[in-house]
């Protein structure tokens, strides 16, 4: 890390931002480590956080890190939702849908939310309302967005059963 000692606290984040992009995941954390320890992370350092440790698979160094981003920001949707998938990945699908249906309360049609509430609907039987959510994705995403086509394929699979 001694090599980064010479760069400000905004260079700093957007080093790791731009190491994040690239998958380079010890990069990003040597980056918001150091801003940690000098006492000059950005509350978005948080969220970068969370979304670093996710993607290397600590989930519960991610829910840590994004339920303190949470703490400042509540409102926020993105980080929210991701934190719903760590929740869900923890094995907490009750928590995982809580978290999803609020971000859907502030953002009735999220993609993201929409697909992923949707799946778990289809695992406890509440079909209905999974193809309901997934329907919304296809009627208001932009053609080009992922979710319609896993959407569009989740819809076919439920449809056959």
């Amino acid at each position: 890390m001694s090599h980064l000692s010479n760069f400000s606290a905004e260079e700093l984040f957007a080093l790791a931002t731009q190491d994040f992009k690239r998958e380079y995941f010890e990069g990003t954390l040597d980056k918001l480590k150091l801003l940690f320890i000098r006492n000059q992370a950005p509350l978005e350092a948080y969220s970068l956080m969370g979304r670093t440790y996710a993607s290397i698979g600590l989930f519960d160094q991610a829910k840590q890190a994004l339920s303190k981003f949470l703490e400042e920001s509540p409102g926020a949707i993105n980080e929210t939702f991701q934190l719903g998938m760590i929740e869900k990945d923890l094995g907490n699908a009750e928590d995982a849908m809580q978290l999803w249906e609020s971000v859907l309360a502030k953002a009735p049609e999220f993609p993201p939310a929409l697909y992923h509430s949707a799946s778990q609907l289809a695992e406890t039987d509440q079909v209905q309302t999974a193809i309901e959510r997934l329907n919304i994705i296809l009627e208001t995403a932009a053609d080009e967005d992922s979710y319609v086509v896993l959407a569009d394929k989740l819809i076919s699979k439920l449809s056959l059963q």
